[in-house]
C-alpha cells in the first residue's frame, strides 16, 4: 500500500490497494457494490477514537460485532469488537440506545460493559500470547465500548480442516492446539472463561500457527453463575451445564469444548451433541472412527468430555498436563501439515517451535477436595469457592491459635 491511505482505493475488507472498488478485490474477493451494512452496523469509513477508520463487518454474534478497521496512526489493518448485545441494543445514528430503559436493562448493560473491558484488560496484560489474538486497546464510545486487536489473515480452523479432507493426524492437533491451551491457562488464572471454543473461533494465520479468537462470550468466574440473557451454545462443543440457566462458570467448560475440538481434528466428525448424549459412553470414540491414536490419548480426550463437570478435569492445566503427558515428544510422530514432509523433520520442527517456551507448572488438587466436588454432583462448584472455603478454614484455625495463646 502506499504511503497516504486513501479509502477510495482501498478495500473495505482486507484494506489493500484496490484501485477500482466498483470491482472484485483481488486479494481477497470482496465485492463492495454487494455489500450490505444492516440497520445496527456502525456505516463504512466511521472515525472512532479519531483514529480508527472502520471498513466492512467481518461478523458479529449475541454480544458483538466485528469489523476491519485501519489504524490511521500507525498505519496498519487492526480489527475492532464493539460491544453490541442483541435483543437489547439498537442503533440510533452511530449511538448504541437500549431497547428499553429499565433500570434493569441498564444495570445488565452496564455489567456487560464493565466486564467487557476487563477482559479486555485481562487478555493485554497475557505473558503468554502465543495461542490468543493480541489486544492493542480498548475505549468507550457511542455509549458502548470497544477493543481494537490484531487482524488475524487466514481461515477459521473448520475452513482448515475441510480443505485437508475434514480431518488432520493427532500429532498436528496437539501441535497447532497446545498453545491455545497454554494461553488459556493463563487466560483461566485471569479469571476469564471463553465458553465458546469451537473450530469456528479457532483461526490458522499465514504464519502457519493458529490463535483462539472471538471473545465476546467471555464470562468471569467472579460472577460464579451465568444468568444472561442470551444463550450461548454450539452443539457438540458446549457441555451440557452450558445449557442450563443460572449454571456455575468454570474452566471445565473450555476443557470439555477443546476436547471436543480435538474430537473433531483428527475424526472429521462433530462429536454428539452434550445434551443428547445419555452418559459418558454414549458417544463414538474417536479410535472406532479411525482415529491413529493411543488408548491413552483416548482416554484423555473423553475424560475431557466427561457429562459431568466432576468426572471431567477440573481446569486447562490438568487436562494440558495430562494430553502432554500421553503425547511422546509433544506428539512429535505425526505428519506435517502440508504432507510433504518426513516425520522426522515434522519432529524437529515441533520441538524447535516450542523449545524456547517455558512449560506451566503442574498443580495437584487434594484429593479431599476431588471428593467433595463429586459429592456434590449436581452442583457446578468452582475452585475459587473450594479454595475459599479452605483459606476460611485456615484462617479460623489460625484466630484460635492465637486467641488460646493469649489467654491461657
Amino acid at each position: 500500500m502506499g504511503e497516504m491511505f486513501n479509502p477510495d482505493r482501498v478495500c473495505p475488507r482486507c484494506m489493500e490497494e484496490n484501485r477500482n472498488l466498483q470491482e472484485v478485490c483481488p486479494h481477497c474477493g470482496f465485492y463492495l457494490p454487494g455489500y450490505q451494512s444492516l440497520d445496527h452496523h456502525l456505516p463504512l469509513y466511521t472515525i472512532l477514537k479519531g483514529r480508527y477508520l472502520l471498513g466492512a463487518v467481518l461478523g458479529e454474534g449475541g454480544f458483538g460485532i466485528t469489523y476491519s478497521a485501519w489504524d490511521l496512526v500507525y498505519q496498519r489493518h487492526v480489527a475492532i469488537k464493539e460491544l453490541f448485545i442483541a435483543g437489547v441494543m439498537y442503533r440510533r445514528n452511530e449511538q448504541v440506545v437500549l431497547t428499553d430503559n429499565s433500570r434493569e436493562t441498564e444495570k445488565y448493560c452496564e455489567e456487560c460493559r464493565g466486564k467487557f473491558l476487563q477482559e479486555a484488560n485481562v487478555l493485554q496484560s497475557l505473558q503468554d500470547k502465543d495461542g490468543v489474538v493480541d489486544i492493542y486497546e480498548y475505549f468507550q464510545e457511542n455509549h458502548t465500548a470497544y477493543i481494537v486487536m490484531e487482524y488475524l489473515d487466514g481461515v477459521d480452523l473448520r475452513t482448515f480442516l475441510k480443505e485437508r479432507g475434514g480431518k488432520i493426524s493427532y500429532a498436528n492437533a496437539y501441535r497447532f492446539l497446545r498453545p491455545i491451551m497454554k494461553s488459556l491457562i493463563e487466560i483461566h488464572r485471569g479469571g476469564i472463561i471463553h465458553r465458546d471454543i469451537s473450530p469456528d473461533n479457532i483461526r490458522y494465520l499465514s504464519n502457519k500457527k493458529m490463535k483462539l479468537m472471538d471473545f465476546g462470550s467471555a464470562k468471569s468466574v467472579a460472577a460464579e453463575t451465568s444468568s444472561s440473557v442470551i444463550v450461548l451454545f454450539k452443539p457438540g462443543y458446549t457441555p451440557p451445564e452450558q445449557y442450563a440457566s443460572g449454571y456455575m462458570v468454570g474452566p471445565w467448560m473450555d476443557v470439555y469444548a477443546m476436547a471436543a475440538t480435538i474430537y473433531r481434528c483428527i475424526t472429521g466428525k462433530t462429536p454428539k451433541n452434550s445434551i443428547e448424549r445419555k452418559n459418558d459412553g454414549d458417544i463414538e470414540t474417536p479410535r472406532s472412527l479411525g482415529a491413529d491414536i493411543s488408548p491413552k490419548v483416548e482416554r484423555v480426550i473423553l475424560k475431557g468430555m466427561a457429562l459431568e463437570p466432576a468426572n471431567r478435569f477440573l481446569d486447562m492445566r490438568a487436562f494440558y498436563q495430562e494430553l502432554k503427558a500421553v503425547s511422546p515428544d509433544g506428539a512429535s510422530a505425526g505428519r506435517a501439515v502440508s504432507g510433504k514432509t518426513a516425520p522426522g523433520k515434522a519432529a524437529s520442527e515441533m520441538a524447535a517451535g516450542n523449545s524456547s517456551r517455558k512449560e506451566p507448572t503442574p498443580v495437584v488438587m487434594d484429593e479431599g477436595y476431588r471428593e467433595l466436588l463429586s459429592r456434590i454432583n449436581g452442583e457446578k462448584i468452582s475452585l475459587a469457592w473450594i479454595y475459599g472455603v479452605a483459606a476460611i478454614e485456615i484462617c479460623l484455625i489460625l484466630i484460635g491459635v492465637f486467641l488460646f495463646l493469649q489467654y491461657r
